[in-house]
């Protein structure tokens, strides 16, 4: 099954959580791969988190205007 089947449309609010769960993700990944210490990871998945929430609403709020027509 292809990933774009699965994945919820941008106009969805679940794309914020989405959105913040990869973030996190990634951001762990990330301070991982720095090597960094437990405080250190747990604080950059926290951060990654954040920035992912930011993106998430960004893409939600964007769709949704231009699903309405605009301001």
């Amino acid at each position: 099954m292809l990933l774009v089947a699965v994945l919820p449309h941008p106009d969805d609010p679940i794309i914020i959580s989405l959105g913040a769960t990869i973030g996190g993700l990634i951001g762990r990944a990330i301070a991982r791969t720095f090597g960094y210490d437990a405080d250190r990871r747990m604080h950059w998945t926290v951060e990654g988190g954040y920035f992912g929430t930011v993106v998430g609403l960004c893409v939600y709020v964007t769709a949704n205007a231009l699903a309405k027509g605009g301001p």
